[in-house]
């Protein structure tokens, strides 16, 4: 066994099984390298994708919103318009009146102008609360964007620790060869 050890330590102390040895090593390293290069570009690929899938829904939803919007402003212009002929005509109608018997249209008058300002009044709070609902949307994109920084920056912390990871196991792998070398020298 003495011998065996000697023959083999002898073997192995020779130039060219260095060189092939280190050739060995040198080639797992190429092909750790050429692994790496592969999963970034992986992550870099799906990276992209998240983001234009995000960037595709942002999209899609401020169009879905400008569209309930331009549809919500057009059927209030034109309930607002309807409101202004029905309001025209009662004027007409009480000035016809008017004529005829002053008393009973004053009061009907100020039942019109009452409820001219209700309506007014609740086409302004329509208003503001379409103002309201608005905010909360612009809220609501904010919020998602921060998350989806969020969620990049994990991802990046991530791919950051897994770096170190690969950097330490093959600081550990030279250093278990590099004790290996000297155990063998000591031999």
């Amino acid at each position: 066994m003495i011998i065996q050890n000697a023959n083999k330590i002898a073997f192995e102390n020779q130039d060219r099984v260095k060189a092939f040895k280190s050739k060995l090593m040198m080639c797992d390293n190429i092909d750790e390298i050429k692994k790496q290069k592969k999963l970034q570009k992986v992550r870099e690929k799906r990276d992209k994708d998240i983001e234009e899938g995000w960037m595709q829904l942002e999209k899609q939803y401020m169009r879905d919103y400008d569209d309930n919007l331009k549809k919500k402003l057009k059927a209030e212009y034109q309930k607002k318009m309807d409101n202004a002929k029905s309001i025209t005509k009662q004027l007409n109608e009480f000035r016809n009146r008017y004529v005829k018997q002053m008393q009973e249209d004053f009061l009907e008058g100020e039942l019109l102008k009452k409820q001219v300002e209700d309506d007014i009044e609740a086409a302004r709070q329509k208003e503001l609360d379409q103002i309201e609902a608005n905010k909360r949307i612009q809220a609501d994109q904010i919020n998602a964007n921060r998350q989806l920084e969020e969620i990049k920056l994990q991802q990046k912390q991530k791919e950051i620790q897994e770096d170190k990871d690969i950097q330490k196991f093959a600081k550990n792998k030279d250093r278990l060869d590099q004790l290996r070398r000297e155990k063998e020298k000591d031999r």
